[in-house]
């Protein structure tokens, strides 16, 4: 039985049930997608797109002679980074780049790397894979669960090796998540709690990734294959693959982000560029500036926290 929450009828992310998350057994029909994350059970039901079916299928697509893919010399925990900062990370970091010459070297490599993923388009593995996958009936059922007015981002997959995770980290787009293969345990949080995880800022090569690996309040989900989850825009989500796992992400980014990205571009650019302003003046500025505005958005309290 599904549980009684309506998650339609709350509009803000605070209000969301904290003792579990709510769970459907098909994609439920919203006016305005919910602020609150769900499940669906079973979302997937065509075993052609699941568990080693999907895998061969993986390994078999035709795709580029080189696909790029994560690897870490110690440690399981991935931590997203701007790949143009890249040499502003310590010397000391873990991290490396591979280079696979087929999906199927991709997939052997991961199963037999202590650490290893890949997170990113699908279309770099394989265009030929993508086009199929989007025109199946799930694919196109999981674009439903975005807002009309959101902006499709390209079909990701994430492949990634046994007890592999991410770092605690959100995201400025709604990602509705479905698994293919093998198992994830996934944790999340509301934006309210971003304070708890003191988020590198937007300038720093780990922007939206959690300087601390705070507890979540709410139990963690395990999604089996066929499973998806939906996790909407701001919430933190740390997500732990159990065993060797691959995952669809339909992903868009809400009309509030191409409003902020033009406030950015057109009306704050113009503020600081052009003035004839000396380096010392145009910082003084900027620190008063970006205060004031984290308090006019997030409320004094939560901006104080974030900007301590």
């Amino acid at each position: 039985k599904e549980d009684e929450v309506d998650i339609s009828r709350i509009s803000e992310s605070r209000h969301c049930p904290r003792d579990k998350i709510k769970e459907f057994r098909h994609v439920p029909t919203f006016a305005v997608p919910p602020s609150c994350p769900y499940v669906v059970r079973s979302f997937v039901k065509d075993g052609e797109w699941l568990g080693a079916k999907f895998l061969n299928r993986l390994q078999n697509a035709q795709g580029p002679p080189s696909i790029e893919y994560d690897e870490l010399s110690r440690g399981n925990m991935f931590t997203y980074y701007d790949k143009q900062r890249h040499s502003t990370l310590p010397a000391s970091s873990t991290y490396s780049k591979k280079i696979a010459s087929s999906p199927r070297q991709l997939l052997n490599n991961i199963k037999k790397s202590r650490a290893a993923r890949f997170g990113g388009p699908l279309r770099q593995i394989s265009p030929y894979l993508e086009s199929e996958m989007i025109n199946t009936r799930w694919a196109e059922e999981a674009r439903t669960t975005w807002d009309v007015r959101d902006s499709p981002r390209p079909t990701g997959l994430w492949v990634g090796g046994r007890n592999t995770s991410s770092a605690s980290h959100f995201d400025l787009f709604a990602n509705f998540h479905v698994l293919l293969s093998g198992r994830k345990r996934v944790s999340l949080a509301p934006p309210i709690d971003h304070f708890k995880f003191k988020f590198w800022p937007a300038p720093h090569p780990h922007a939206r990734q959690a300087r601390v690996e705070a507890s979540f309040e709410t139990p963690a989900i395990t999604l089996k294959e066929g499973d998806a989850v939906y996790v909407p825009s701001g919430w933190v989500h740390k997500v732990i693959a159990e065993r060797v796992a691959a995952a669809a992400s339909f992903t868009a980014l809400p009309p509030e982000f191409q409003s902020f990205e033009g406030l950015v571009r057109e009306q704050v650019g113009a503020m600081f560029v052009d003035r004839g302003w000396s380096q010392v003046r145009a910082i003084g500025i900027i620190r008063v500036y970006l205060p004031a505005v984290a308090k006019f958005w997030l409320g004094e309290d939560i901006a104080q926290s974030v900007l301590s």
